[in-house]
């Protein structure tokens, strides 16, 4: 899954979903919390929110998190994922730590501050080391409390965490900048994009490796005919046909919801269709 730049996250879908973007409670000593009408005045162009958006993002990264699907988040991309795994975000950098500028909207495209690569983390792997590497910034918010799990890559000078990636997943990465809006200053930005694609293939090829384990051992049914199609289509499923065994697929959640058996199937009727045992095995689900 890869999420890149957009609005500020909607605290109320947040917390719809259980998470919590802004903690005052991890304000230092003497702080006080920003008022994000305050905020709205600084970044009048880049503080709107976009419920539908966050609505279905945080959806498909709930399912990320419980698939361990490869996962690339640029810029609001990474804040996302930090926030539904529990950490949280400053609600504006430059006011609540100050040193560095991370948005310049009178030269939004050719900003850049420098960030600091933390050794033997993938980072380093595609950039090599860097002690004062130039990047592109387009945000106001960043990562507060990098949440469990979660590793930091990179910082800037002023101590905010500008990469990160979970070292017990197949690809799980979050970038505050765009490699891909400066290829043409750092090329190694490409092998980003390239190790996000192979593990994609990986986990696709672990995942069909499974389900055809789980297929090989029931090979009953016969094969399709003009009957299954149909029935497929009125549900809007996809039928699949391995070794004689088949089953029907359909919504987003990937359900298995028809396992038939050609012998119990009556004309027109769903009701006679016999779910094998292995109908909600966990590997058939993702």
């Amino acid at each position: 899954m890869l999420v890149v730049e957009g609005e500020d996250i909607d605290e109320e879908i947040a917390s719809k979903y259980g998470h919590k973007v802004y903690n005052v409670d991890e304000l230092l000593p003497g702080a006080v919390a920003l008022d994000r009408e305050k905020v709205k005045q600084l970044h009048a162009s880049d503080t709107a929110t976009d419920t539908s958006k966050d609505e279905l993002e945080f959806a498909f990264i709930k399912r990320v998190l419980k698939k361990g699907i490869p996962y690339l988040g640029l810029c609001r991309g990474s804040q996302l994922m930090n926030v539904a795994m529990g950490g949280t975000l400053y609600m504006d950098v430059e006011t609540e730590i100050g040193g560095v500028q991370h948005i310049d909207y009178k030269n939004y495209d050719g900003h850049r501050h420098n960030i600091r690569i933390v050794p033997g983390t993938p980072l380093e792997e595609w950039f090599g080391p860097q002690d004062a590497m130039p990047v592109n910034s387009y945000h106001h918010q960043g990562v507060r409390k990098l949440a469990e799990g979660l590793k930091p890559m990179a910082y800037t000078e002023d101590g905010l965490i500008e990469a990160y990636y979970d070292p017990s997943q197949l690809f799980r990465v979050g970038l505050q900048f765009h490699p891909e809006r400066m290829l043409h200053e750092n090329p190694n930005g490409a092998k980003i994009y390239s190790a996000f694609v192979e593990a994609v293939k990986k986990y696709h090829k672990q995942r069909e490796f499974r389900i055809f384990k789980i297929w090989n051992k029931f090979r009953t049914a016969p094969p399709l005919d003009d009957w299954d199609r149909k029935q497929a289509e009125m549900i809007g499923a996809t039928v699949h046909n391995y070794r004689g065994s088949r089953f029907f697929v359909d919504d987003a959640e990937g359900e298995t919801h028809n396992h038939t058996d050609k012998n119990s199937k009556q004309k027109n009727s769903t009701d006679q269709t016999r779910a094998v045992s292995w109908s909600h095995h966990p590997d058939l689900h993702g």
